[in-house]
C-alpha cells in the first residue's frame, strides 16, 4: 500500500524547529553580529519627526496605517515637507507606492546594466546627496522660509558642540527652534488680551 503523509503533530513542529535552529547555526554566527552592528548604526532617530509633516490623519484604516508606515521613506517625507499635499488616503498610498516603485526600478536597472558602468566612474555615490539638495532647494524656493535654514545651522552647530549622537541633537534643536517660532507667532497673532485670557483659562483648569 502507498505510504500516506502523516498529520503534523505538535511534537513534529517542535522537532522541525529544533532542526532548523541547529542547521542555521552557522548563519546565526554571521547574522547576529552583523545585525547588532546595523542596529547600533541605524537607529533612525529622524523618523520620530516624520509625523510632523506626514498626513497620518488621512490614513484612517489600520491596514492603511501599516502600509503607509512601511512605505515611508526620507524622500517621501521630503516631498511632504516641500509642499506636496495629498487630499485623501488613496493619494497618500499611491504617492508612497510610486516612489517605492522608482527605488525598486532603479535597483533592477542597476543590476541589469551595472556591468556596463566603468569601474572608475565617479558621481553615482553623490546621487542621494544631490537628491536631498534638490528637494531642500525646492522647499526653500516654494515656501521662502529661509529662516528654516538658519534653524538647521543652529541645530548642526549645537550637535557639533554637544556630546552624543549628532543626528539626534541636530534634529532636536532644529525642531525646538521651529516650535519656538510657532509659539511666538501664535502669541503675537493672538494679541495681549487673548493671551491673558488663555493664561486665565489654563490657571482655572489647574
Amino acid at each position: 500500500m502507498p505510504e500516506t503523509a502523516s498529520t503534523p503533530t505538535r511534537s513534529g513542529w517542535i522537532d522541525d524547529l529544533r532542526w532548523a535552529v541547529h542547521a542555521s547555526g552557522p548563519v546565526a554566527m554571521g547574522y547576529v553580529p552583523l545585525g547588532m552592528a546595523l542596529g547600533a548604526l541605524a537607529v533612525s532617530f529622524r523618523h520620530v519627526f516624520y509625523p510632523l509633516a506626514y498626513p497620518t490623519q488621512l490614513l484612517g484604516r489600520p491596514w492603511q496605517k501599516v502600509l503607509g508606515a512601511w512605505q515611508l521613506t526620507d524622500e517621501m517625507y521630503a516631498l511632504m515637507a516641500g509642499g506636496t499635499r495629498p487630499q485623501n488616503s488613496r493619494q497618500v498610498l499611491m504617492l508612497s507606492s510610486v516612489t517605492q516603485f522608482w527605488w525598486a526600478s532603479g535597483t533592477v536597472l542597476g543590476t541589469a546594466i551595472g556591468n556596463l558602468v566603468p569601474a572608475g566612474f565617479r558621481g553615482l555615490d553623490f546621487a542621494m546627496t544631490g537628491l536631498f539638495i534638490a528637494l531642500a532647494l525646492n522647499f526653500f524656493l516654494s515656501s521662502a522660509a529661509w529662516r528654516v535654514a538658519g534653524y538647521a545651522a543652529v541645530g548642526i552647530g549645537a550637535a557639533l558642540l554637544l556630546p552624543g549622537p549628532f543626528l539626534a541633537w541636530s534634529l532636536s534643536v532644529f525642531t525646538l527652534c521651529c516650535l519656538a517660532e510657532v509659539w511666538v507667532v501664535e502669541r503675537r497673532d493672538a494679541g495681549p488680551d487673548d493671551a491673558e485670557g488663555q493664561d486665565d483659562e489654563r490657571r482655572e483648569a489647574r
